[in-house]
């Protein structure tokens, strides 16, 4: 069988994965993931305390009206109740908890911030795409293994 190996370990390639598995035919053994960081999820990083509030910097991977972020969840079996999708434990979740989020970025105090005032600092390209010599930059480590 053919096997996939995938740089990073964030939603694009956690989302190959699944993918792969769902329309492609692989097994998960097949498929490698690898990840510098300690933790899978790249800007999916949500974290936080019910006193300091939560965070998750991915909430931009969600589309207009999530259809390809409910597509792939909906393969993916529910960790609280795996007779049901991702996707419905979501929905269910809403009916329960509706969210509306009212800004991206919010300063200390609770003030919002207007996302395009904020000019993030240039970042060098990291990465073997962007390395001639094909090394990484920091050891790459297979995810789950």
């Amino acid at each position: 069988m053919a096997q996939a190996y995938l740089v990073g370990g964030g939603i694009a390639a956690l989302s190959a994965a699944a993918f792969l598995i769902r329309d492609g035919g692989f097994a998960g053994r097949d498929i490698h993931i690898f990840e510098a960081q300690d933790e899978v999820g790249g800007s999916l990083d949500a974290g936080g305390t019910p006193e300091t509030g939560y965070t998750m910097r991915g909430g931009r991977m969600f589309e207009a009206q999530f259809r390809c972020t409910y597509d792939l969840l909906s393969g993916i079996p529910s960790l609280d109740d795996p007779s049901k999708s991702a996707t419905q434990d979501i929905l269910d979740s809403h009916e329960e908890s509706p969210w509306d989020d009212a800004a991206r970025l919010v300063r200390k105090g609770g003030v919002i911030v207007d996302g395009h005032s904020v000019t993030p600092p240039p970042r060098e390209p990291r990465g073997l795409l962007a390395n001639p010599s094909g090394r990484c930059d920091g050891p790459a480590r297979p995810v789950g293994r």
